[in-house]
């Protein structure tokens, strides 16, 4: 993403890259470090099907105001990706990160 986002005329100086995390869980849990108030609004970017359980990842992280901002997924594979996001959904549950 930093790679597109400079190309589109970004400058670089202004992105934080959190290069840690493994999962969506950890990137919350890095990214917030990274924000000085947890009231502000914060834009998550993710594919469509990924909003809801990214959002319910960062307000487990602490993070109080968050919008999505979803980017279009592939309409041969979407129900797919949302069979596989509802697994994630259970998992998250189960495993305390919500």
């Amino acid at each position: 993403m930093y790679n597109y986002m400079v190309s589109k005329g970004i400058d670089g100086s202004r992105i934080i890259q959190e290069d840690k995390s493994t999962d969506t869980s950890e990137n919350m849990k890095y990214s917030v470090q990274y924000i000085e108030n947890t009231d502000s609004l914060v834009g998550i970017v993710t594919n469509n099907f990924h909003i809801a359980r990214s959002r319910l990842l960062a307000g487990h992280a602490g993070l109080n105001n968050t919008c999505g901002m979803p980017a279009e997924s592939d309409h041969v594979l979407f129900i797919n990706y949302m069979v596989r996001e509802a697994i994630g959904i259970v998992k998250d549950f189960v495993f305390g990160n919500f």
